[in-house]
C-alpha cells in the first residue's frame, strides 16, 4: 500500500536544453527520490496525467519511467501505477557524497597552496560550463542573465551532489 499518491510533480521540461525530455523527467524524479522528497511507496502520477502537466506526448514518460524501473528507481504494478522503491537512496548517497567532500577538501588545499582563496576557487567553479552528466542539461544559447531555469533541484544540493541517472560509474579505467 503506497505512503501517498502524488499528483502533481514540480516538475517542468526546459525546451532550450540538448538534454531530451524523458531525461529531464527521469533525472528530477530520480533527484527528488534521493533527496527524500519522494519516499518509498509513493505512487507517481498517472503517465497519461504527467504528459498533460508536462505538454509532452504520454510515450515520453513511459519511457522515463521505463528508465527508473530499469534503474530500481521505481516499480510498476500492471493497474495499480509507479511506485518509488527508495529502500536503497540512503546508502548510495551517503558514499558519492563521502568521496566529494574529499575531493572538495583537497581542491581547497590545492586552491591554498597556490595562493588562491577559496572565494577564488568557488567564482572558477562558477564559470564552468554545466555538465549534462548533472541533470541539468547544456542549454542550447546563452540565457539572458536575468533568466531562472525551468528545473530547479530537488534540494539546493542536488545541483552538485546527487548523480544523474545516467552519470558514468566512479572507478572506471580508459
Amino acid at each position: 500500500m503506497p505512503l501517498k499518491h502524488i499528483h502533481d510533480l514540480p516538475l517542468a521540461i526546459d525546451r532550450k536544453l540538448y538534454e531530451p525530455a524523458y531525461k529531464q523527467i527521469a533525472n528530477r524524479i530520480y533527484c527528488m527520490a534521493m533527496s527524500g522528497q519522494l519516499s518509498s511507496g509513493d505512487l507517481l502520477p498517472q503517465i497519461r496525467n504527467l504528459a498533460a502537466q508536462l505538454g509532452v506526448n504520454p510515450n515520453t514518460v513511459a519511457r522515463a519511467y521505463g528508465e527508473l524501473e530499469r534503474a530500481g528507481v521505481i516499480r510498476k504494478r500492471q493497474g495499480s501505477g509507479c511506485y518509488v522503491t527508495g529502500a536503497k537512496f540512503g546508502r548510495m548517497k551517503q558514499e558519492p557524497m563521502r568521496q566529494l567532500r574529499d575531493r572538495i577538501e583537497q581542491l581547497l588545499n590545492e586552491a591554498t597552496m597556490n595562493g588562491l582563496s577559496k572565494a577564488d576557487l568557488i567564482a572558477e567553479i562558477e564559470r564552468v560550463p554545466t555538465n549534462p552528466a548533472w541533470g541539468a542539461g547544456v542549454p542550447r544559447t546563452s540565457p539572458p542573465a536575468h533568466a531562472q531555469p525551468a528545473l530547479t533541484p530537488a534540494t539546493p544540493e542536488d545541483a552538485n551532489a546527487v548523480p544523474s541517472l545516467w552519470s558514468e560509474p566512479e572507478g572506471l579505467v580508459d
